[in-house]
């Protein structure tokens, strides 16, 4: 088909145009996506603790610890830090171990823990869908995220 305009012969304007079009033809540099896969909800609460259960561990129980809020700036003199204030505790708990062997499944932010009297001491971080399991007895220290974080906890 041929472009076709049409001119009116008192004004000498444009009345009328049809555009020449190609017949349709597939565009070799197209590409084609896939559909996006959606992301199956996460678990409840319920639901992480059967499979906490599932595990072996029969004391189960969701923990929640808030979100680290930064100390306010200083104020001169500097205080000593203390260990014992509540914010400290929001966001890490000191060496310390448990009678029998637990399991933390995390749900929600973050969970970093470290072994302070193990030959070669380590940190390792666990992000939501992350397990971690404590042997009985063993000397562990734990931090948290900025974000705080949602555990279930699995105690043997």
């Amino acid at each position: 088909m041929k472009a076709e305009i049409t001119i009116s012969p008192i004004s000498n304007n444009i009345t009328e145009y049809t555009p020449y079009t190609l017949p349709h033809r597939p565009n070799p540099f197209q590409i084609t996506m896939p559909p996006r896969k959606t992301k199956p909800p996460p678990p409840t609460p319920e639901e992480s603790e059967a499979e906490v259960r599932s595990w072996g561990y029969t004391h189960v129980y969701t923990w929640t610890d808030p979100p680290y809020a930064p100390p306010p700036p200083p104020s001169f003199p500097v205080p000593p830090p203390q260990t014992n204030t509540p914010l400290h505790r929001k966001s890490h708990y000191p060496p310390h171990s448990h009678a029998v062997k637990t399991t933390h499944l995390v749900r929600k932010g973050s969970l970093t823990i470290t072994y302070p009297e193990d030959k070669v001491p380590f940190m390792e971080t666990f992000r939501v869908g992350g397990r971690v399991d404590v042997e009985a007895g063993r000397v562990h220290e734990v931090f948290f995220g900025v974000e705080g974080g949602e555990y279930v906890v699995g105690e043997m």
